[in-house]
């Protein structure tokens, strides 16, 4: 019954559809010894298969539960952290740079052209895009910094205890390690905001600070990563 319950648990959709299956098996479980036991023995054994099976019920929905709760924060295209993981561990660290007095490094970087090869070369090859970058990103962030995909070609990093002085040298490793062309911004906890809301937008006006073009209200601009490598001399 437990190597059931594991294997049950791995491809159900919700824990009600693993209680459903459970209650059947029961019951069919409880029909066939009811009819193939000796009368003396039937109700030991019916007693134990029903507290077995019941505690099946709990491991199950405890294990599709904590399988959905990970799967809402995650990005299914890249594997990352989603948005929802964002805004929760943007929370943690903006309290925890609070008390600590600390600072922590908001990177906003969006990849570049993904319209044009979607038109041009089809959705498959922008999802490899959005895949090569978000693999690049999680491998240039240090040990304690995140990257997340927040929606289409949006990314962010995120960098407890960090500087914006330290920014260039994650991205320079982005591009070693061949990230498509992209473009970013930088606001830093707690000089450009004290609110996730307030960073966020830093970052944006940052991108377009960064390209010559008026800070847009709520809107976001681009830098390619080409002039990166001339700011940040690779």
């Amino acid at each position: 019954i437990e190597v059931a319950t594991g294997a049950l648990a791995v491809g159900l959709p919700a824990p009600a559809a693993a209680v459903a299956q459970l209650v059947c098996l029961r019951e069919a479980f409880t029909r066939r010894l009811s009819r193939t036991l000796p009368p003396g023995q039937a109700g030991e054994i019916l007693a134990r298969a029903t507290m077995a099976l019941e505690r099946a019920m709990g491991s199950v929905v405890t294990m599709v539960c904590a399988r959905l709760e990970e799967e809402v924060f995650v990005d299914v295209l890249t594997g990352l952290p989603n948005r929802r993981a964002f805004q929760r561990d943007l929370a943690k660290h903006l309290a925890r740079a609070g008390r600590s007095r600390n600072t922590l490094a908001v990177v906003l970087v969006d990849i570049d052209g993904l319209r044009a090869v979607n038109e041009g070369q089809g959705y498959a090859a922008g999802d490899a895009r959005l895949r090569s970058l978000g693999d690049v990103l999680a491998g240039a962030v240090r040990a304690g910094d995140s990257a997340y995909r927040i929606g289409g070609d949006e990314f962010v990093a995120l960098l407890p205890d960090s500087p914006p002085s330290q920014v260039p040298a994650i991205l320079r490793r982005a591009v070693r390690l061949a990230a498509p062309q992209f473009s970013w911004g930088v606001a830093t906890y707690p000089a450009d905001g004290a609110t996730g809301d307030e960073l966020l937008d830093g970052a944006s006006n940052e991108l377009s600070r960064r390209r010559g073009r008026p800070v847009p209200a709520g809107g976001s601009a681009q830098v390619s990563s080409h002039a990166l490598r001339r700011r940040v001399g690779f």
